[in-house]
């Protein structure tokens, strides 16, 4: 997710280190080097015009390496001549996670944003605190000085949206719709130099009767869940789609590509093995007009349900089942952080209708417009769809999870009077 962009790479100078010396880079760029022998440690010092905004980047855990970095940094100011140094700065590792566990963003390396105050330089001194007993020559780094430039970059993957709390486990999600089904998906922000406006985000190459939902993220918001959701008149369709990130930055219209991540296998708990993700050349969707979703929930006549802030909102929900999904369920709603203790919904198995309701005053759901989405995992007896024009009579036990498209509740001050 990360490169020089052109600008130049300079070698480590490791003779620097044995003088116990900085090593002067002559202008803001790459630095290339290595934690080699044990308990090295490096110094550089990089040229700082006043009132210009930076970006510090450490990258060598996140380049496959097995180390964790520890940095120290001290902005020295020059004016006429003389030197004033300022506090030193200690910096380890980054535990911003946007991704969630599918695609952990947390490293043991280092970013700084800083603005100088000053001509000057800044000095940053750098060493594996995994390099201390014994070194080897092949754990490398680079040390990246950059102006920061207003820019994001977008990551999408089906997101694992965890139904039961008291499981730990990470399903292998594709991005796959059956007729009336939905799919979520998690998109990742990664915001730089500073911007932090709203971005849309579209799809491109979608089949007929396939559309994006909840797409959109709001100013400073880093990530999003959006669904991809089929509608009854769905065509057959496989192949690649696209996602693109729709922003303005500095009166300019931007549009970046995503990227695609995808979980490399099934986790059972991932409080006992990691979550590896790896990117993908290309987010791939299949669709099945002929395999109707087992379990599809709609609300009831409205799309938008309002009500205000000191009141319930009632939402009446139809039911459809197809083929042998007839056992009970229960309903927990997404999208919304108020509503994330709000009680799950029970489905009986002889439900063809039920009705959500939430009490907008007890789970304090901010004045505004919002999406929620239900889910949940149902048993049944999954029918094998027909293949080449013939019916088979194939069945498989299953437990299937489901999503329902997007519910949106307008929430008015408690004062608005209906109309």
């Amino acid at each position: 997710m990360t490169h020089a962009k052109g600008q130049p790479i300079i070698h480590e100078d490791e003779t620097k280190a044995e003088l116990n010396v900085p090593q002067v880079v002559p202008s803001i760029g790459v630095v290339a080097g290595r934690f080699y022998p044990a308990r090295d440690v490096d110094s550089f010092k990089f040229p700082i015009k006043k009132g210009e905004s930076y970006q510090l980047d450490l990258f060598s855990q996140r380049l496959g390496f097995n180390t964790h970095p520890y940095i120290t940094t001290q902005i020295i100011n020059v004016s006429n001549g003389e030197e004033t140094p300022e506090p030193v700065k200690e910096f380890y590792e980054s535990k911003e996670n946007f991704g969630g566990r599918e695609f952990n963003m947390s490293n043991r390396d280092v970013t700084w944003d800083f603005k100088a105050k000053s001509d000057g330089f800044l000095q940053v001194i750098l060493r594996d605190l995994f390099n201390q007993v014994s070194g080897g020559g092949h754990k490398s780094y680079l040390l990246i000085l950059r102006k920061q430039a207003p820019e994001f970059k977008l990551v999408v993957f089906p997101e694992s949206v965890p139904i039961d709390k008291n499981k730990r486990n990470i399903e292998l999600m594709v991005t796959h719709l059956r007729k009336g089904g939905s799919l979520p998906l998690k998109i990742v922000a990664i915001r730089q130099g500073a911007f932090n406006g709203s971005i849309k985000v579209i799809a491109e190459g979608l089949p007929r009767g396939v559309y994006l939902e909840n797409a959109e993220f709001k100013k400073g918001q880093n990530s999003i869940t959006a669904y991809l959701v089929s509608s009854d008149n769905v065509q057959d369709f496989i192949g690649d789609i696209k996602f693109l990130g729709l922003a303005k930055i500095e009166g300019n219209e931007v549009k970046v590509l995503a990227k695609t991540s995808v979980t490399r296998h099934r986790v059972g708990d991932y409080n006992n093995e990691p979550v590896l993700a790896r990117l993908a050349a290309a987010t791939v969707l299949s669709v099945n007009a002929n395999d109707p979703e087992p379990v599809k929930i709609t609300p009831e006549k409205k799309t938008v349900f309002t009500s205000k802030s000191n009141e319930k909102i009632i939402i009446p929900l139809n039911i459809d089942r197809h083929g042998e999904f007839i056992s009970d369920f229960k309903l927990k709603a997404f999208g919304v952080p108020e509503l994330n203790k709000l009680s799950e919904l029970e489905v009986k198995k002889d439900q063809n209708k039920a009705s959500l309701e939430i009490d907008l005053a007890k789970f304090k759901v901010p004045v505004g417009i919002h999406s929620l989405n239900l889910a949940s995992t149902v048993k049944g007896k999954y029918q094998y769809p027909p293949l080449n024009g013939e019916k088979s009579s194939k069945k498989k036990d299953v437990t299937y999870r489901f999503f329902t498209r997007s519910i949106v509740l307008d929430v008015l001050p408690s004062s608005t009077l209906e109309k």
